[in-house]
């Protein structure tokens, strides 16, 4: 959770500047982690983003290599979901189509941007193109 107000993870090159205010951000954590954050970890994350980003969408993106952690995040959102209003979770398509049969390779990304594109135009209304 904190290094979302990094700019790199790798290298200290400070805090992102949160001056531009997105309409939607997508979380993907937990998806390529052997071990995922704890539901407290969730939490904060959750509310650091929504801190950061008090008008944007919040859409929790889960699963495209393993749905290790699948309830735990689903129910983490759902509950955060209950006073925040603007925060979804949504289930990306499980691929280990990767040249080492563990990671998601080409076929798999983009089943998983078709599931998370239409969700998107869903939610918001938008017509896909």
């Amino acid at each position: 959770t904190d290094i979302y107000t990094k700019v790199s993870m790798q290298v200290d090159l400070g805090n992102y500047d949160f001056s531009y205010n997105p309409e939607i951000v997508v979380i993907n954590v937990g998806t390529n982690d052997g071990s995922n954050p704890s539901a407290t970890d969730q939490q904060r994350m959750l509310t650091t983003v929504r801190q950061k980003n008090p008008n944007a969408t919040i859409i929790w993106a889960y699963g495209m290599i393993n749905h290790t952690a699948l309830n735990q995040i689903k129910t983490v959102v759902e509950n955060f979901a209950k006073t925040d209003k603007n925060t979804y979770f949504v289930t990306l398509p499980q691929s280990n189509d990767g040249t080492d049969n563990w990671h998601t390779g080409p076929a798999g990304h983009a089943a998983a941007a078709k599931v998370l594109s239409e969700y998107i135009a869903n939610l918001k209304g938008w017509e896909l193109k």
